[in-house]
């Protein structure tokens, strides 16, 4: 019962920086052109160092201040000109510097959150393939149901109904089946049912 509570531990001390390995590389390089700056980037250097597309560099401004590794400045020296705009500046954060130096985050697949993501990705995939099998197991209880409710319980009904023509029919008779010789009561018992259509018990 103990592992469950580490394994929580454990996700939830490290930061997670991309979900495919694809977009870890490309935070990775973001934070690289960040760290090669003395921990403070503009978008221009980063761009220049990391090889990133715009897009890429927006994405990662964002998707990284959120996670707490980056603070954005603007450089409002930088600007030439009332239409010009302030470049942004990344700077790393106390965590993203713990994370760099001390977990190497920058080391490709020795990042340990890495090895968490794969967890994350494990444990989803085992829920995936309950969940299919909890659904298997109730279309085949709904088919179940659908089948006691069409099938048995209409067949129960045909029966009962089969079973009250022939007490009518053996009630209404005058001549009592105890009169009969015993090799001749069921010939003359079907004889009676066959005339009140009770197809049932006559086949």
């Amino acid at each position: 019962m103990g592992r469950p509570k580490q394994f929580s531990y454990v996700i939830t001390a490290m930061v997670v920086i991309g979900r495919s390995k694809e977009s870890r590389e490309k935070s990775r390089r973001f934070l690289q052109a960040v760290y090669d700056g003395g921990g403070k980037a503009r978008t221009s250097e980063i761009r220049q160092r990391s090889g990133l597309s715009r897009s890429d560099i927006k994405y990662r401004y964002e998707s990284l201040e959120e996670k707490g590794l980056i603070s954005i400045a603007y450089d409002e020296e930088g600007v030439a000109g009332p239409n010009e705009s302030a470049q942004k500046i990344a700077i790393l954060t106390d965590l993203a510097c713990e994370e760099i130096e001390n977990k190497g985050l920058l080391q490709g697949g020795h990042y340990q959150p890495e090895n968490a993501t794969r967890d994350v990705d494990e444990l989803a995939a085992q829920v995936d393939t309950l969940t299919k099998r909890v659904r298997a197991q109730e279309e085949q209880i709904e088919q179940l149901q659908r089948y006691i409710t069409e099938t048995v319980y209409r067949n129960i009904s045909m029966l009962r109904w089969s079973i009250a023509r022939l007490e009518i029919a053996v009630e209404t008779d005058d001549r009592p089946l105890d009169s009969l010789d015993p090799s001749e009561r069921i010939s003359a018992l079907k004889q009676r049912v066959k005339e009140f259509e009770v197809d049932h018990v006559t086949k």
